[in-house]
């Protein structure tokens, strides 16, 4: 493929990071308007100190396929032990920032966090490969993306699907350097 590859080593997250013994992972079920939804995968991104998250970005070139690459290999480097997913209010829409509430009454919890967005994209009715990070995923045979092979203890999926969930209107990755 014409896309560059990232590398592990190219990463850097916090140090912090580094030193812990576990790290256990919190994010919001949100919309986000460069990677259409920031779930489990995503959050893990915040382990990267600040410039260099914006130099990601701007390296990503608008390229969602090494961008979702790249989450995928930082989610790798990071191995959080633990994922708690909030989905009791999501935010639906132009988010991360313009988003609006939208209450989904879920909360999810594994130690796989690909198999975690797999679940949420399925609850909101997002087509799995539409999501960089899960497409990347399955590329790299990170996770499970395989619904029948995820083991969910909950309701029935199709007793918490939501059939209008709204997605964002998507915007590019690359930061402007002014920004």
């Amino acid at each position: 493929t014409d896309s560059p590859h990232v590398t592990v080593g190219q990463l850097r997250t916090s140090k912090l990071i580094r030193e812990a013994d576990v790290v256990v992972n919190l994010p919001k079920f949100k919309a986000h308007q460069q990677l259409l939804l920031t779930l489990a995968v995503k959050n893990v991104f915040g382990c990267v100190p600040g410039r260099r998250k914006a130099g990601l970005h701007m390296l990503s070139r608008d390229n969602a396929q090494w961008f979702g690459r790249m989450l995928v290999e930082n989610y790798m480097a990071v191995k959080p032990a633990l994922t708690i997913m909030d989905g009791i209010v999501a935010m639906e829409g132009n988010g991360p920032s313009n988003g609006s509430p939208r209450p989904l009454g879920i909360v999810m919890a594994g130690t796989d966090c690909v198999a975690m967005d797999r679940v949420a994209v399925e609850l909101v009715g997002v087509a799995w490969h539409a999501l960089p990070t899960l497409a990347a995923a399955a590329q790299l045979g990170v996770g499970c993306t395989s619904l029948e092979e995820i083991e969910i203890i909950s309701e029935p999926l199709e007793s918490l699907r939501v059939t209008d969930f709204r997605l964002p209107l998507l915007m590019p990755i690359s930061f402007s350097p002014w920004r």
